[in-house]
Order: C-alpha cells, then sequence, then structure tokens
C-alpha cells in the first residue's frame, strides 16, 4: 500500500504517469505538477516474457498443395502474442480506473511503445479516458524516471 507524507493524502497520488510496452509498465506519480516523478509500482506481463517461441513460431509456414512443383507460403500469424498484450493492455487500463474511482488520480499521462499505444487507447474507459491529459508514443519503459520525466510537459 503506498502511503503519502504530505498533509493532503491524496495530492501525491493526482497525477499518473503510465509508461508502457508489450512486457512491462512503470506506474509514476508527481507530488506537484513541477515535480519528479515517484514510481509507485510496475506490472509485467509474464506471458511476453516466455521464449518467443513458446507463444509463436518465428517463421511462417510452409506447404505443398500437391498440384505444382514447390509449395508457398503460408502467413504468419501473431494472434497469440497480440492477445497477450491485449489482455496486458486491460490490466493497466484496469489499474488506471481504480486509482481513478479511489480518488488517487485526476489527470494521466500515458507513454508507450508505438505498437502499444493503440491497445492502451482501445482498453481505457471513458471516464478514464477523460483524465488523460497527454500522449506519447515512444518506447521509454526501461528509462530512468528523470529521462522520462523530460518528455513530459513542465507543468503535469
Amino acid at each position: 500500500m503506498h502511503k503519502t507524507t504530505s498533509a493532503t493524502p491524496h495530492l501525491l497520488d493526482s497525477i499518473y504517469v503510465v509508461v508502457a510496452d508489450h512486457c512491462c509498465a512503470r506506474f509514476f506519480t508527481a507530488a506537484v505538477p513541477e515535480a519528479p516523478l515517484v514510481e509507485l509500482k510496475s506490472l509485467a506481463n509474464p506471458q511476453l516474457h516466455q521464449h518467443e517461441g513458446g507463444l509463436v513460431t518465428d517463421h511462417a509456414g510452409s506447404f505443398n498443395s500437391g498440384t505444382r512443383r514447390g509449395g508457398h507460403t503460408a502467413g504468419h500469424d501473431n494472434t497469440t502474442r497480440h492477445h497477450f498484450s491485449e489482455r496486458f493492455a486491460s490490466e493497466i487500463c484496469k489499474e488506471l480506473a481504480a486509482a481513478r474511482i479511489g480518488g488517487r488520480c485526476t489527470r494521466i499521462h500515458v507513454i508507450a511503445e508505438p505498437g502499444f499505444l493503440g491497445l492502451l487507447r482501445h482498453e481505457l474507459d471513458e471516464p478514464t479516458r477523460r483524465l488523460v491529459a497527454s500522449e506519447l508514443s515512444k518506447d521509454v519503459v526501461r528509462s530512468l524516471p528523470a529521462e522520462i520525466r523530460e518528455l513530459l510537459p513542465a507543468r503535469l
């Protein structure tokens, strides 16, 4: 459980920053709009931390129709990976919605890997979506909090 030390307990949690990609999400907060980021928690997508071959094959399949010499290639289907990514995006959005419902979040800034930002947008419920103050399509989930803060508006 997160404890605050300020006189206004909800203030520390009112500004949320989520930084995410398909495998990891980090949640930050700032005490005031100009403050540095403080990491609250992180989430991992364990299915995508598995060896890639355990989820889908790396190469497109091929098959021979038997009517011609040679064969042709079947398309690479990445639906399993996409499914796990969608579930992870949903989990992240549920965390943000819970913060909103609990009164801990009044503004949200989202920085996500380009391919993952769309999934987050799709999974956010409307009341939580209205709290999104900014979005940035960038893969910085493994960056230091100070580096992430530099990418955000001066006043959160």
